[in-house]
């Protein structure tokens, strides 16, 4: 299955604000893109201007954190009603992973799906997998993983089909009970897998998949 990417931003625009091609969600913490990295300070969130194609296959958000004494979040949203959203954060106080899922007839659920050893807020790689009936959350230097995690097993209402046919993409931090907390990202990166195409297949594949 091919993946595409659609989404590689490593805020190198040295702004000194809101990255090109990013929009404040909500929020009223400050956004500041200087050299290679996005700083959120406070309760900040930001979505990319790219819309992802939520029709296709499996979605993966790749995220490279430098530094989080908060919550540092990333989440995929309905543009139409960002009521309806996933998002997977790390707590740089003790590695905790919390996933949430969302929609507008049953609110907010969230679930704690494990936690990085001997994690304290530095450098990390986050990934996170939107398939069509499971997520999975992994990291790597310190390394965890989740493995593919049905929705139904955490949420009791939630499920991809909730987020639509589009969705944007955003970041965030939540600052928690200090106020002054800031995540620090220096990349992100979005593929959409296409669904494979049966004619693409050569005559002898053919062969081999109905032999299974």
């Amino acid at each position: 299955m091919q993946a595409d990417i659609v989404l590689d931003d490593h805020f190198a625009g040295d702004t000194g604000g809101m990255p090109v091609g990013w929009f404040s969600v909500f929020g009223t913490g400050t956004i500041i893109e200087s050299g290679t990295t996005v700083t959120l300070e406070g309760d900040a969130a930001i979505a990319s201007n790219t819309t992802i194609d939520l029709t296709l296959g499996a979605i993966t958000m790749t995220v490279d954190l430098v530094a989080t004494d908060g919550r540092a979040e990333v989440a995929v949203a309905n543009p139409a009603n960002v009521d309806h959203h996933f998002l997977a954060k790390i707590r740089a106080s003790d590695g905790e992973l919390q996933v949430k899922g969302a929609n507008a007839a049953h609110g907010e659920e969230e679930a704690i799906v494990g936690y990085v050893g001997g994690y304290a807020g530095g450098p990390i790689r986050m990934t996170v997998v939107l398939d069509r009936t499971s997520f999975s959350l992994s990291t790597e230097s310190p390394p965890f993983s989740s493995g593919p995690t049905a929705y139904s097993s955490v949420f009791s209402s939630f499920s991809r089909s909730d987020l639509g046919t589009a969705a944007w993409v955003g970041l965030a931090n939540d600052s928690g009970s200090v106020a002054a907390a800031a995540s620090i990202f220096d990349r992100i990166v979005v593929d959409v897998a296409e669904p494979a195409a049966v004619e693409r297949n050569t005559f002898s594949q053919v062969k081999v998949i109905y032999r299974r």
